[in-house]
């Protein structure tokens, strides 16, 4: 194998970043499905926790929803994505008539096995509009920790991740800082390494191992493709097509910045023109650190008025899917074209 001096991974967490301009786009979109179109110098990002509580919702409502001046209901409505592609253990979903009793009851049927989720979902859940006793409410609640089983080193040089407008940041990364072959430390991480493809410097794939055996963490630095959905379909191909993963040799440099976000989408905004959706939000937290990766998402909707040595540098865009191994679909995507979520370098912050 061709000897390459750095592997530089810059996380993306499936969405596109981008840096904020006052006149241009916001730095972020959420999407409800995962085919939502790419741009330049924007992220977007995905989880299935909406998607879940769509589905609970017509299940409640015995048919699927029709949103007039929309495509996102025949998108939500064909169902991409559902409970059986992820892990039972780690949704919590509840879809039934808005009232109080039913509120509490799902959120003592979720505090017990999600103990931190009352940091992302209300303590309280309540019906937004008490006095319509005939409307419906669906609920999803979607937790996964993924842990590396060695934690990476933190990097301590600046890691200068460059969006696709062109601007620069300098950002906390972790990962390995000049890899060493005769290192028993870089031995042992190595084995959480998985360089899946490598074409060049501005195209490759890895995959890091963690403490679950059932879901794959995958970050691929490609050129931008035309979807959310599209570069999931690419990159997931590629890791089918890998027969035997590279390993790192000496000097070469793995290296991601640290992400964290934590974002609230109100879908009802798009589906004002309808009056039978009421509200419809989406709450998101992930992070990606030299520990691993944790995923916290909650989703509501209520219908209402009704009757019933490689230079792998992810220092520009780039992908992140999370999904179980034994499915087709993931249920975390992002991918980052801007600098919204990275923690910024010492150097930075102290401007």
């Amino acid at each position: 194998m061709k000897r390459l001096t750095k592997i530089l991974i810059l996380f993306l967490f499936t969405a596109v970043l981008f840096c904020w301009v006052s006149s241009g786009p916001p730095p972020y979109r959420v999407h409800p499905v995962l085919d939502c179109p790419l741009t330049a110098s924007q992220s977007v990002i995905y989880c299935g926790s909406f998607q879940l509580a769509w589905n609970q919702m017509t299940d409640a409502y015995g048919e699927p929803v029709n949103v007039e001046e929309t495509e996102l209901d025949d998108q939500l409505n064909a169902r991409e994505f559902t409970e059986s592609d992820v892990k039972s253990d780690c949704v919590s979903v509840f879809g039934g008539a808005n009232t109080t009793e039913n509120c509490d009851r799902y959120i003592l049927k979720t505090i017990e096995p999600f103990p931190n989720s009352d940091s992302v979902m209300p303590s309280k859940i309540r019906p937004t509009n008490q006095a319509d006793k005939s409307g419906l409410l669906a609920i999803a609640y979607m937790e996964r920790s993924l842990k590396f089983p060695i934690a990476f080193e933190p990097v301590e040089k600046d890691l200068v991740w460059i969006g696709s407008n062109g601007k620069s940041n300098k950002v906390k990364a972790f990962g390995i800082d000049d890899f060493c072959p005769i290192s028993p430390e870089h031995q042992r991480l190595q084995q959480q390494i998985e360089i899946i493809d490598y074409q060049n410097y501005f195209d490759f794939v890895v995959r890091l191992k963690t403490n679950s055996e059932s879901d794959e963490l995958v970050l691929a630095k490609i050129p931008r493709p035309r979807s959310l959905k599209e570069a999931f379909v690419s990159v997931s191909q590629r890791v089918r097509n890998c027969k035997k993963p590279l390993a790192m040799e000496m000097h070469d440099e793995l290296i991601i910045p640290q992400i964290y976000l934590d974002v609230q989408e109100d879908f009802g905004k798009r589906f004002r023109s309808n009056q039978l959706i009421g509200e419809a939000i989406q709450l998101i937290r992930f992070s990606l650190d030299e520990h691993g990766a944790m995923l916290q998402s909650y989703s509501r909707i209520e219908l209402v008025g009704i009757d019933e040595n490689m230079n792998m540098h992810f220092n520009g865009p780039f992908l992140v899917y999370l999904k179980e191994k034994s499915r087709d679909v993931p249920y975390f995507t992002i991918w980052v074209d801007s600098n919204e979520f990275f923690k910024p370098s010492d150097s930075t912050a102290n401007r």
